[in-house]
């Protein structure tokens, strides 16, 4: 692939990226606030195979949802579906309003 000589610029920005330095298991399982992981399928950012059950066996408290059919960019791909995911969430992890509706 050429990247018009860009190619050195690439790749330090790619180094300077957070994906490139995951977190470890000891910092995952260290996670202890209410987590919403969303995936797209088709994504070519993180391996699904081996970030999906990282995040569901490593995150104590992680709800994870893969989207088919989409990519990196689920949100706006899918802001039918993952909006009102991520409200439901906040909603249910919500102390103040827990707290309230008993």
């Amino acid at each position: 692939m050429s990247w018009g000589g860009r190619g050195d610029a690439f790749r330090q920005r790619r180094c300077a990226t957070p994906w490139d330095r995951p977190f470890t298991d000891a910092q995952l399982a260290a996670i202890t606030a209410p987590s919403l992981v969303l995936f797209g399928a088709e994504t070519v950012v993180n391996d699904l195979e081996v970030a999906v059950p990282r995040a569901r066996n490593g995150i104590p408290s992680a709800e994870v949802h893969i989207y088919p059919g989409i990519g990196h960019d689920l949100l706006w791909a899918n802001p039918e579906q993952v909006i009102p995911r991520f409200l439901s969430f906040t909603d249910s992890h919500d102390p103040v309003r827990a707290h309230h509706t008993r």
